[in-house]
């Protein structure tokens, strides 16, 4: 789980780790994939940076903790969506 830690003072982006950025009127929240943003939400109030990442982060430990669960990693192996392992993912 370190791997979705905010890594500051970093040069190189992780995949998949929300980083934290502030700019002139906002928080700005990039995540990134090989080395491009694939999402960029920018936020004017700090609780909704922290709800927003609270929910990525909840999300996350659930999907990891599912794979760990199921035996793959999803790279050999692939996690099975069933309805059951959907049905984990949105509680």
């Amino acid at each position: 789980m370190q791997n979705y830690v905010n890594r500051l003072y970093e040069t190189f982006k992780w995949d998949g780790v929300p980083y934290v950025e502030t700019g002139e009127d906002a928080y700005i929240v990039r995540i990134y994939e090989r080395g491009l943003v694939s999402l960029e939400k920018r936020v004017k109030q700090p609780d909704g940076d922290i709800y927003w990442l609270l929910e990525d982060i909840i999300f996350t430990a659930t999907h990891v903790g599912l794979l760990e669960r199921h035996g793959v990693d999803n790279k050999q192996t692939h996690l099975n969506y069933t309805n059951e392992v959907m049905k984990d993912l949105s509680i």
